[in-house]
């Protein structure tokens, strides 16, 4: 495994600044790399951030990212444990401005723990946690800051149960306060079936303060079946899911949705119009890509379109059709809806590569509703992955996670109608430590760019990466990081 630094560390910041524009069209990632993962990043950083997830059985590796966002001071971040029955351990980690910091996991807690983590700081702080297992892996961003009302419900488009060909679900839960919550899962599939079936539904998971709750959605949803997963609670809290197949592992976290009553119907304050950066593929091999869309509001049905844009900017496929309803007809007979569309890339000519965007529309409504989107994509018996669009109204992209001894993609995605430049920061963590800015310049409308993280950081170095539009007048980005490995 991979040499990720020292637990504790304060050192001065050593700058290089490679000022100048940079352009990429396309990237090829290694054809031989067995293992995959991604994220969407953070829109935002927070004095306390949460990861749902985590687990210490024999074969399973996990490390955690934390990047100190503040420009000048240092930030003194407390990284706490916890189980299904509560606290385990504290480790404190002092960032430098600017730093990047790793916690190796496993040398902390006993084999055989499913663990969730609580993350805080002196000032503001980003995380991201990445799990291997032999050549699979997953990684997620943290949740938001459990300050806000948005983390009562949350919705996890992705998931597919096949229990006799090796195709588990498990959902993980972190209540975000320090008193024990009561949260509910319903499971609906792409007819618009609820599981578990029969009255009242829904399953019920206690949890306390902080603490970790895991449901194997197996247990619940038939072989075959793809779903959607709604969940909520009379209090804060996150989630997230990981899948596990034949030859990948794969997760992403929920999306808060916004306050709603104790019965779980969303109010419909504002929405989630999303852009999904889709991730690069390689012209010497084949992969298929599945988009998973997720309606939790009790009204609709809803329509759901899709731009697809090469990196050259052309459009490679569009729908404004409906592809998907949120709902059956009358209203309020399914509040949430499962819908899918594949897509594969062709071996010859050089395959699609670009980014996907996606909105929702009421049909009777022009705005936006609650609408969870997620892309999986499979090189068949190499890997999987998945990930999890950034909102619309995203403006800096914080990744926590990096690491030059693999092979780190972000795509960069300019949203808007207008041609935009980003800086890119890196901040790698030492010793020696350091800092360094490049410019993506000019990014047509709707167009994308890709920067290979190792061109620009030392070798077998963690490092996180920081996505600034730099625009005021039109601050919206999309952004993905796509890790490959060995």
């Amino acid at each position: 495994m991979r040499f990720r630094g020292s637990l504790l560390f304060i050192a001065l910041v050593t700058v290089f600044f490679f000022v100048g524009g940079f352009s990429a069209a396309y990237a090829s990632p290694p054809e031989n790399a067995r293992g995959v993962h991604a994220t969407s990043g953070n829109g935002k950083a927070a004095t306390q951030v949460f990861l749902p997830e985590g687990y210490t059985g024999a074969g399973y590796r996990n490390w955690i990212a934390l990047n100190n966002v503040h420009d000048t001071e240092a930030n003194t971040v407390s990284v706490r444990f916890y189980g299904n029955a509560g606290y385990i351990r504290t480790l404190t980690y002092v960032l430098e401005p600017r730093g990047r910091g790793t916690v190796d996991v496993n040398p902390f807690l006993n084999g055989g723990i499913e663990f969730c983590t609580r993350v805080s700081g002196t000032r503001s702080v980003v995380a991201e946690r990445s799990t291997y297992r032999g050549t699979e892996g997953s990684s997620s961003r943290c949740c938001a800051n459990p300050g806000e009302d948005s983390l009562f419900a949350h919705c996890l488009a992705e998931g597919y149960v096949d229990s006799a060909n090796g195709y588990d679900c498990w959902i993980s839960i972190q209540n975000c306060t320090s008193s024990p919550i009561t949260v509910y899962l319903r499971f609906v599939d792409e007819g618009g079936a609820n599981y578990p079936v029969g009255n009242p539904g829904r399953v019920k998971k206690d949890i306390p303060g902080y603490s970790r709750g895991t449901v194997h959605v197996n247990d619940y949803v038939p072989n075959g079946k793809a779903f959607v997963t709604r969940l909520w609670s009379s209090n804060k809290f996150c989630a997230e899911r990981v899948s596990y197949g034949p030859y990948f592992m794969h997760s992403s976290e929920g999306d808060p949705l916004g306050a709603l009553d104790f019965t779980g119907d969303a109010t419909p304050t504002g929405g989630n119009s999303r852009s999904l950066t889709c991730g690069i593929s390689n012209p010497y091999y084949k992969v298929t890509s599945y988009i998973a869309s997720g309606n939790y509001d009790s009204v609709g049905p809803l329509v759901y379109g899709f731009r697809y844009y090469k990196f050259d900017g052309s459009i490679y496929a569009s729908n404004n059709d409906t592809i998907g309803t949120g709902i059956d007809n009358p209203p309020y007979a399914n509040p949430a809806r499962r819908s899918t569309v594949s897509y594969t890339t062709p071996n010859n000519p050089a395959p699609v590569n670009g980014v996907m965007e996606l909105w929702s529309l009421m049909v009777d409504e022009p705005y936006p509703r609650h609408v969870q989107w997620e892309q999986t994509t499979y090189r068949n018996n190499w890997w999987g992955y998945s990930v999890s669009g950034n909102h619309r109204f995203a403006t800096k992209i914080y990744f926590a996670e990096g690491y030059t001894g693999y092979d780190d993609y972000i795509i960069i995605h300019n949203p808007s109608g207008r041609k935009k430049s980003y800086k890119v920061w890196f901040y790698w963590e030492g010793p020696p430590s350091g800092v360094s800015q490049i410019w993506v310049e000019n990014i047509n409308p709707h167009c994308s760019s890709v920067v290979h993280v190792k061109d620009w950081v030392p070798a077998n170095t963690s490092v996180s990466v920081q996505i600034d539009p730099n625009t005021p007048y039109d601050p919206y980005t999309s952004a993905e990081r796509v890790t490959y490995f060995n």
